[in-house]
């Protein structure tokens, strides 16, 4: 079990970025504070690895931006609770499995928008991870992570959603004492999906994620 209280103090960026409603005076941001509530339960093995825990996040000047102004804002109080499970589980010596599945809502307490949906804050995330280690310095891997809907950012209102989207992401290892070697393929389905989208002055703007790519790393230890 687990309780605490925490504050963040707004950054460079979003103090010179935070203007009032018209869009030419600075407006002061305030502190934003939580208290965090969770029980839960951990579960260990040589072979598993299981996490439970139930959570409570209240927010209060919550900083966020607010596309409408171009401008960054406190929030009205809000509040974010749900559940999260985490398990890995080895399969052999060199096959093991894992996966995460969060569920959550996210709302205004109080204020304008009182029992909203806090904008960009999924209700529900879940992913499945495998690794296999086929020989003693090579393995490859597969992570599969499922987003659910969201609102658009600054869509207060709650007048427009972002669809769900599941991507696949594949990745090879080679290890040796001196060096390694890793190339992944992100999107290995080449989805057309987007994780970020907001209101702007009325409109709305998407962002693209990207599609199929590829990344090698190749790295060299010197001692």
């Amino acid at each position: 079990a687990k309780l605490s209280r925490n504050y963040r103090l707004p950054n460079i960026d979003e103090i010179t970025g935070s203007y009032g409603t018209a869009g030419t005076t600075y407006t002061n941001l305030n502190p934003q504070t939580s208290l965090d509530k969770e029980i839960g339960w951990h579960y260990l093995n040589n072979l598993t690895d299981f996490n439970f825990r139930f959570f409570q996040i209240n927010l209060k000047n919550e900083i966020a931006y607010d596309a409408n102004y171009y401008s960054n804002i406190n929030l009205d109080p809000t509040k974010r609770e749900g559940m999260e499970l985490s398990v890995r589980q080895r399969i052999t010596n060199s096959f093991d499995i894992g996966g995460f599945a969060t569920y959550k809502h996210s709302n205004f307490e109080s204020g304008t928008y009182a029992g909203n949906t806090v904008p960009l804050s999924p209700n529900k995330i879940y992913s499945f991870r495998s690794n296999w280690e086929f020989f003693s310095n090579q393995s490859f891997g597969v992570n599969v992570v499922h987003t659910g809907s969201q609102q658009i950012g600054s869509d207060y209102t709650n007048l427009y959603s972002m669809p769900s989207y599941t991507v696949t992401d594949i990745s090879y290892q080679y290890k040796l004492p001196k060096w390694e070697f890793q190339v992944a393929v992100k999107n290995v389905f080449n989805k057309d999906y987007f994780s970020y989208a907001t209101m702007n002055a009325g409109s709305t703007a998407l962002y693209p994620d990207m599609k199929r790519s590829v990344f090698a790393v190749y790295k060299h230890y010197l001692n």
